[in-house]
């Protein structure tokens, strides 16, 4: 999904399961063009046949650029701005910052991904007052298999969860064997206190 404003244009692709190590981003394009950027990240623990959730849009000329998408608690955001400036953004106050790049005298990228906690997720930056446009797209969530020990978290798990501790999802309760903040991942014994092991998608309670 893309944007554009006059100048100023995004888009957002992506590439499910690449192989693993570094690699490279290659864009050809068809014609001349004055400036260019171009930026790659990776995420794990991704839905494998439905990367992608909601796509959103948006263009102005302010200095604030925001668009909104429907979310559930612990969809993952990603959000990408192009803005007729060279000047420093700074991202929304729940937003973690991925990269600022200015691309010339009169445009500047920067992207930033935010966790969802509730059902609208807004990201917003605050810039220079320039003309801009924006996307985002949510990266949907691996849903948990019935065999599957590994349950990918957010941020730091440590911080609330430890080892021993019994957590339930849906109707299944699983015993945590270990905690990593490092993989944003735990362990956990399936099917504890006579539960059933069951699939689970993103946004399950």
């Amino acid at each position: 999904g893309g944007a554009v404003n006059g100048n100023q244009s995004v888009d957002i692709w992506h590439l499910t399961a690449p192989s693993s190590g570094s690699g490279d981003a290659v864009v050809t394009m068809s014609g001349s063009t004055g400036y260019l950027g171009v930026a790659a990240i990776s995420f794990t623990g991704v839905h494998q046949s439905s990367p992608l959730g909601s796509i959103g849009t948006t263009t102005g000329s302010s200095t604030t650029p925001s668009v909104t998408l429907t979310t559930v608690a612990d969809d993952l955001v990603l959000d990408v701005v192009n803005n007729a400036t060279s000047s420093d953004p700074t991202a929304g106050a729940s937003q973690t910052e991925r990269w600022d790049e200015v691309l010339s005298a009169a445009a500047r990228g920067f992207a930033s991904t935010e966790v969802a906690s509730g059902t609208s997720t807004a990201m917003s930056w605050t810039a220079a007052n320039a003309p801009w446009a924006q996307a985002a797209v949510i990266i949907k969530a691996a849903a948990v298999g019935t065999g599957d020990t590994a349950i990918s978290t957010t941020d730091t798990p440590a911080d609330n969860i430890s080892v021993g501790n019994v957590i339930r999802i849906d109707d299944e309760y699983m015993l945590v064997s270990a905690v990593s903040d490092a993989n944003a991942e735990l362990t956990v014994v399936r099917g504890y206190r006579g539960s059933l092991a069951a699939t689970h998608s993103n946004g399950d309670n």
